[in-house]
């Protein structure tokens, strides 16, 4: 018995000291991999690039790396124009806070792009209010392009994402992403409401496929874009919504008064409706360029 319980004891202990290994491995590895990280986040600064794009698409990062690049952003005045990429993290609402005190901060940047798809939070939902709010407060950008599909977005994180927003009159391109969320017609009200605030806006690219939009909601946005008379670029995506064919004729009336519109473009693939009823291939604009439907 006391061989037997020797043996038992030895084979816990190099079981023990094989997990410690193991785990000191995984460390080192997460180690190196931040360090990788680091460098090529000061390799890239380094340059005299005026665009930079880093892809952490599914590769979580730390928020201590987070924070060294927009620090190293903030420092290279050079950068006119940023991208990056978190899709798939787990992201608290300190990451939000960082990202959005980042955005702030680097007042060398016009043109920014941020995906924020797909992320899962935890314990909290994403604070829309707070990233808008960086936004917001950098008065330099001019071009701006959110993805936060798949998110859980609903009514009160879209009134919260667009209160700040409408505040950014300087704001000449807006692209945001809303693919498969929770928005209904209160949420795409409050888009509407938005819009005409910024005077400045000349291109607008809205997704919101696959939500819960339905008659009034699509009303209320159609006549909030039709009150941006200066844009020359519109394109939205409607597809997979609860809106029936008279609130899409109205929505296609109330936009058709952008009579400045060189692009337009309309998916509506999965709502049922009567093309030659609606009258929606026959859009019409003095300048007019392009004009694209997808049923």
């Amino acid at each position: 018995m006391q061989v037997n319980f020797l043996y038992v004891r030895v084979f816990l202990i190099t079981q023990r000291i094989q997990k410690d290994q193991v785990t000191l491995l995984q460390k080192k590895i997460q180690k190196k991999k931040q360090q990788q990280k680091s460098q090529l986040c000061q390799n890239l600064m380094s340059s005299n690039k005026k665009f930079i794009d880093f892809n952490f698409k599914y590769q979580q990062i730390t928020n201590e790396f987070l924070q060294q690049i927009f620090e190293q952003l903030k420092q290279h005045t050079n950068i006119t124009s940023f991208s990056m990429c978190l899709e798939g993290h787990q992201i608290t609402n300190e990451y939000i806070q960082i990202v959005s005190q980042g955005i702030a901060d680097c007042i060398n940047i016009e043109s920014f792009v941020l995906d924020l798809s797909n992320i899962s939070q935890i314990s909290e939902s994403v604070d829309t209010l707070k990233l808008s709010q960086g936004i917001y407060q950098n008065k330099n950008i001019k071009s701006f392009t959110l993805h936060l599909s798949q998110d859980c977005i609903g009514p009160q994180e879209t009134q919260n994402l667009v209160q700040e927003f409408q505040n950014s009159s300087n704001l000449e391109s807006f692209t945001i992403n809303l693919f498969n969320n929770n928005i209904s017609s209160q949420g795409a009200s409050y888009i509407g409401q938005c819009l005409p605030k910024l005077n400045n806006l000349i291109s607008f690219k809205l997704f919101l496929y696959a939500n819960k939009i339905s008659d009034q909601g699509i009303l209320n946005l159609g006549n909030g874009i039709g009150q941006c008379k200066q844009l020359n670029n519109f394109q939205i995506d409607l597809s997979q919504n609860l809106f029936g064919q008279i609130s899409l004729i109205k929505f296609h009336k109330a936009t058709s008064k952008c009579q400045n519109l060189t692009y337009y473009t309309l998916a509506l693939m999965g709502i049922q409706i009567d093309q030659e009823k609606t009258g929606i291939n026959c859009f019409k604009a003095k300048r007019l360029v392009s004009c694209q439907y997808i049923f």
